[in-house]
């Protein structure tokens, strides 16, 4: 059962990446005032990345082991355009409610 703090890192990462035009590795993600405030434990914020990476959310480079990423083209411009910055609705970020 996933709890609201899992949710919560998972959005974090997603507005930090936003907040950047390019990729971006991990420990500058883990450094932005959105994913700071949630004081997420390394290994959870590894983790989360890489359940972002999976659904699509986020795309990892090649060539860095999963360690650098960023926002997919898809879900920036749905930020953009639909939802003034905030991530998208979905399950993978709010949990199986919001749809």
């Amino acid at each position: 059962m996933l709890n609201n703090m899992t949710f919560r890192i998972r959005r974090a990462i997603v507005r930090a990446l936003f907040n950047y035009a390019g990729a971006q590795d991990l420990d500058t993600v883990a450094a932005h005032p959105a994913v700071m405030i949630e004081n997420p434990p390394v290994e959870l914020l590894r983790q989360e990345w890489d359940v972002l990476a999976a659904a699509g959310i986020i795309e990892q480079l090649p060539g860095y082991a999963g360690g650098v990423a960023k926002l997919s083209p898809g879900i920036r411009l749905q930020m953009e355009q639909n939802h003034g910055g905030n991530p998208p609705p979905s399950p993978i970020l709010y949990g199986p409610e919001v749809m």
